[in-house]
């Protein structure tokens, strides 16, 4: 083993280490040092296996298995997840390394044979499959990227099933390509068939992506129609209650104006009074911005508060267009919202800032009798979609904000900086 295999060895595993960090939703916590340890094993895991290669047919099961320890160590995503990105690195590198040296062998050869090929080219061989690694490294984390949040656990599972059949179908026909067991045009088609099967699988999955979104958009479409006609409603009838109030408020104006009665002092003015005083109060009374997402929310969420006697203070500063997809506004501060109204404390108080200048800051305040609330697990789900918080995590992610959930002085605060 010498020091060129050993750099090669690192270089590789540089560029997965790279490629799994870029796929996961990353923790708030600094990955200098668990990358670091996964560096140095990876790169010592490859150089022993090179050294007893009849182990190396299962090469990427411990490759695996590191990497699942490590992506659970900085990642918040589910374990199926994980399995099924780290399974798809290492199938990546697989077909990379075995259809290159296959090809190249072929047609300078005419036939596949690793070590005369290898005698002759390993340094050129070496330097184009870490530069092609590094490619489709990159490629793929910008493909997995654009629909990786709108996958479930039970879609990850299937990808990791398929991708672990995929890799030990791999395994078997390089090991009977080694035993000289299969010819050239075998060899041709297999490779030319592997490749098709993983390229239409990703087709696939990426296709069903779309479909979710779609799906999800038109959810937030029908969500957002249902909420307008019900705030249309909720404003329709204040308008009429505050008709009816107008129209006795006259006449309570008339019994004032009159010269025989005591206005300040008369009983019956007093009760009067304050009955439409809280008649008034009682009213709904819908906000208005300059933003129709944040008025549409805003109202619907105001008035269930408001059913519930709970007090909702808001502190609004936008413009008419925020940066973020009006379904992610809608979502984000919808889930916001819902979460406050149901872990709300016997103060029954909400506290609403959203300013948007260079970033859109959102911090919603909301009392509480629990200080340990936020590991409650009821919050982590939400009556839209059962999404709740891990929503708020994802939308935060996907424009690349932050997020805080922390309990302070008996108040549960939820920041989003975006």
């Amino acid at each position: 083993m010498s020091y060129f295999d050993i750099l090669l060895n690192f270089i590789e595993s540089s560029i997965l280490l790279f490629l799994i960090t870029s796929l996961v939703n990353r923790k708030d916590t600094n990955i200098f040092i668990p990358a670091s340890i996964y560096l140095f094993c990876s790169t010592t895991l490859i150089t022993a296996i090179n050294q007893y290669q009849r182990f190396e047919s299962y090469l990427f099961i411990f490759d695996l298995v590191l990497i699942v320890i490590y992506l659970k160590i900085i990642s918040k995503d589910s374990i199926f997840k994980i399995l099924a990105l780290g399974t798809y690195s290492t199938l990546l590198i697989a077909s990379i390394y075995s259809t290159l040296l296959i090809t190249v062998s072929i047609l300078t050869l005419g036939r596949f044979d690793y070590v005369e090929l290898m005698l002759n080219n390993k340094i050129v061989l070496s330097i184009l499959a870490e530069s092609l690694f590094l490619l489709f490294s990159y490629l793929s984390i910008k493909f997995f990227n654009s629909f990786k949040d709108t996958l479930s656990n039970i879609e990850y599972i299937y990808l990791f099933i398929l991708f672990i059949s995929i890799r030990l179908i791999f395994v078997t026909f390089e090991t009977l390509l080694a035993s000289n067991l299969i010819n050239d045009v075998n060899t041709i088609l297999s490779i030319f068939s592997l490749v098709l099967f993983v390229l239409l699988t990703c087709t696939l999955f990426y296709r069903i992506s779309i479909y979710r979104s779609n799906l999800l958009k038109s959810e937030f479409d029908k969500q957002l129609l249902n909420n307008q006609i019900a705030l249309s409603k909720k404003i329709q009838n204040s308008q009429t209650e505050l008709l009816s109030i107008r129209h006795d408020l006259k006449h309570i104006l008339a019994l004032m104006s009159r010269k025989d009665i005591d206005s300040i002092n008369d009983p019956l003015l007093t009760s009067l009074v304050q009955k439409y005083t809280d008649q008034i109060n009682d009213i709904f009374i819908p906000f208005e911005t300059s933003n129709s997402i944040l008025n549409n929310v805003l109202n619907i969420k105001y008035f269930e508060a408001f059913s519930r006697n709970i007090d909702i203070v808001c502190n609004i500063n936008v413009s008419k267009k925020i940066h973020i997809g009006d379904d992610d506004l809608f979502l984000l501060l919808s889930n916001l919202l819902d979460n406050a109204i149901t872990h709300i404390g016997k103060d029954k108080k909400i506290y609403v800032d959203i300013n948007y200048t260079s970033a859109l800051k959102i911090k919603i305040s909301n009392s509480i009798d629990k200080e340990d609330i936020i590991n409650q697990p009821s919050i982590q789900q939400s009556e839209y979609h059962g999404f709740g918080i891990q929503t708020i995590k994802n939308i935060t992610n996907k424009y690349k904000g932050d997020c805080l959930f922390e309990v302070r002085n008996k108040m549960f605060n939820a920041i989003i900086i975006i």
